[in-house]
């Protein structure tokens, strides 16, 4: 990993990738290295253009939710890091029974959001993992996920 480099602006500065961002901070055991590269987008389009610059860069991504029973090493982890915790966004469309969320989402208060709704199914789900990506990547999810790939994903989870 590289000392000394400058934080990257993204999408006229409203995304910014950080260099050498400690981990520990992002983990429940606050244990753990530092990112080569961090990001912690606010948007589809932030988190889009995070995940396309280290992809032009050729370097390796690492996603990050909570930090729920994560160890991350001292050594830390190469290239970007994008953290999914301002991801939070998410819409209810009765209507046709399906709800849009974002995968920094907290479940709990997903959980609780639904069941004031009148929705059922996440009951058993709000305590860990503490976010609705990982629900989702852990194939805990008990309705019928549709994930928004980004383009040019080598990950098939992503």
């Amino acid at each position: 990993m590289t000392p000394s480099l400058k934080p990257i602006q993204l999408l006229e500065n409203n995304c910014e990738i950080q260099p050498q961002i400690s981990l520990a901070d992002f983990t429940s055991f606050r244990v753990g290295g530092a990112a080569e590269w961090f990001a912690a987008p606010h948007s589809i389009a932030e988190l889009q253009a995070s995940y396309a610059w280290a992809i032009d860069q050729g370097l390796p991504i690492t996603f990050l939710g909570a930090g729920s029973n994560l160890l991350i090493s001292d050594q830390g982890l190469p290239g970007l890091v994008i953290s999914s915790r301002h991801l939070r966004q998410q819409t209810f469309a009765a209507d046709r029974v399906q709800i849009t969320v974002e995968a920094g989402k907290p479940l709990p208060r997903l959980a609780w959001q639904l069941a004031k709704q009148g929705w059922s199914g996440l009951n058993g789900q709000s305590v860990s993992p503490a976010q609705w990506g990982g629900c989702c990547h852990e194939c805990r999810c008990p309705w019928r996920v549709h994930r928004r790939l980004l383009s040019g994903s080598p990950y098939p989870w992503a």
